[in-house]
């Protein structure tokens, strides 16, 4: 499954939407207690020892996990604003054997019920859903000669794709919305001589135009906005367990927050962040689920909500739903 991650370990996290008008609204969560303590809160992925498998689960507030999808092998799961849906980035088998077409973005209510495919590939992965609920933003792959990526928009009220990037000698990826959607942010990834990649932070207008380089950040694989709009949180992939970086959007300031922490993603209301370690686990493929606050610039631990033993890391995805 390398050309569908290209190395690139991706986590989402989805916060409250909007109205049409471009209203705020209170987003609610028909499979939750009222953001008890059985509300679902993040969805994300385990997986087995079976290489290239990957399934979606529900964990709640008390870190209990719980199944949605039966046998699919699926990943990247994306919440939609108001807590109703996912989609997810759905493999007929498994993604190492994956050829062209074998895997596309599908649309589930939150329990998993009423599959619907959304997009029809070649290969398509890093569903970011719209905080107006409206569009879904992704990677598309194109393998031979060379797995590259590129952009893409997708309505989901039955428009034409749009492609937001040029193909080119290297690969968009793990995009994400500004809180206003006036802005993607993602990750080009070039390839190097000696078969390394080189990695910035990228931010582009969501009408294609202003295309401009943020940040250079080694190993980058997935960003979340501030609630502010004004930075972006970079998780890397550094020393095989991350390290986490603060990008001002306007490209004048770079900080390492966090060392041994990645997959980090903002709560919507900016107070709370959901991340991934390795602290206390059994084995060097085994990861927990943590929760923490920057304060002073660092990261600081809250509490850890579940662990995800065996935990391959090609196949990362988590999204945080609105009762996180």
């Amino acid at each position: 499954m390398r050309r569908f991650v290209a190395g690139c370990v991706v986590v989402i996290l989805v916060g409250c939407g909007a109205a049409p008008g471009g209203q705020r609204v209170t987003p609610t969560n028909p499979h939750s207690d009222g953001c008890k303590g059985t509300a679902d809160v993040v969805a994300l992925n385990r997986t087995g020892r079976i290489i290239g498998g990957a399934q979606v689960v529900i964990a709640d507030l008390t870190g209990r996990l719980r199944p949605i999808l039966g046998g699919w092998t699926a990943t990247k799961p994306a919440w939609s604003p108001d807590g109703s849906k996912l989609i997810v980035v759905r493999s007929p088998g498994n993604f190492e054997s994956a050829g062209p077409g074998g895997y596309s973005l599908w649309m589930v209510a939150a329990d998993g019920a009423n599959p619907r495919r959304v997009s029809g590939g070649p290969n398509d992965t890093d569903p970011a859903w719209a905080h107006d609920g409206r569009r879904v933003a992704y990677s598309r792959w194109s393998i031979p000669p060379v797995a590259t990526s590129r952009l893409m928009v997708l309505p989901l009220d039955g428009g034409a794709t749009r492609q937001l990037t040029t193909t080119g000698p290297f690969s968009d990826r793990a995009p994400a919305w500004s809180p206003d959607d006036s802005k993607i942010a993602f990750i080009r990834a070039e390839r190097r001589a000696d078969r390394t990649e080189a990695t910035a932070v990228w931010v582009v207008n969501a009408d294609g135009s202003r295309l401009r380089r943020v940040a250079i950040v080694p190993a980058a694989h997935n960003l979340t906005w501030s609630a502010d709009g004004r930075s972006l949180l970079v998780s890397t992939f550094a020393n095989e367990d991350g390290d986490l970086y603060t990008a001002s959007v306007d490209g004048s300031s770079l900080n390492r927050t966090a060392k041994h922490a990645t997959f980090a993603q903002w709560t919507s209301d900016g107070d709370r962040l959901y991340y991934l370690v390795k602290a206390g686990t059994p084995a060097r493929s085994s990861w927990r689920l943590a929760q923490g606050r920057i304060h002073g610039g660092r990261l600081e631990l809250r509490r850890y909500v579940t662990e995800l033993n065996e935990y391959q890391y090609d196949y990362f995805g988590l999204s945080v739903g609105p009762c996180a």
